[in-house]
């Protein structure tokens, strides 16, 4: 049931707002996998773009390219975009950066990204955030909170657990 309101949530969001695409970060974690299903579900797997945003390791995209092969997304709508060399400059500024600050740049490039993607796409951005995460403060303000639109946004991260598996994800 769950399953059917989140996608019923995406698609009158969508039609809304007066579009018919989506960019989501891709990581292949369970949360942007849950997203990603549910935005293929609602709009359709010729409408998502994710993006997948490692730091260096261009590898670290397994988990995210197994998403994307399992929800049939076309290749063309995948893009890959090392964000180390868009971090470093940042960091190389500040020679006490310590790993909290560095972990809240490297959110924020991925965000200028996605949105930049977004407008390039006409599409709007799918969240990645849930409840949990949100009530405990774990997120970069300006960064991972900033979407247009939320679908996990009102459940835990045990709903989300379950809901990936009634969508079938790979783990």
């Amino acid at each position: 049931m769950k399953t059917t309101t989140l996608v019923d949530f995406l698609k009158t969001s969508f039609q809304k707002a007066g579009f018919t695409r989506a960019v989501i970060a891709l990581s292949g974690g369970i949360d942007s996998s849950v997203s990603c299903a549910l935005a293929v579900r609602a709009l359709g797997k010729d409408n998502i773009y994710p993006l997948l945003l490692p730091y260096g390791d261009l590898t670290t995209t397994a988990d995210a390219q197994l998403v994307i092969s399992h929800l049939g997304i076309p290749k063309e709508n995948i893009s890959t975009i090392d964000i180390q060399p868009f971090v470093d400059p940042i960091v190389a500024l500040d020679k006490t950066m310590d790993k909290v600050r560095r972990g809240n740049i490297m959110v924020r490039v991925r965000m200028i990204l996605l949105y930049d993607q977004a407008k390039k796409r006409n599409a709007l951005v799918v969240g990645t955030e849930n409840k949990t995460e949100h009530l405990l403060g774990y997120f970069t303000r300006f960064g991972d909170e900033a979407s247009d639109i939320e679908p996990l946004r009102n459940l835990y991260k045990t709903e989300v657990r379950h809901l990936a598996q009634e969508l079938g994800l790979p783990r």
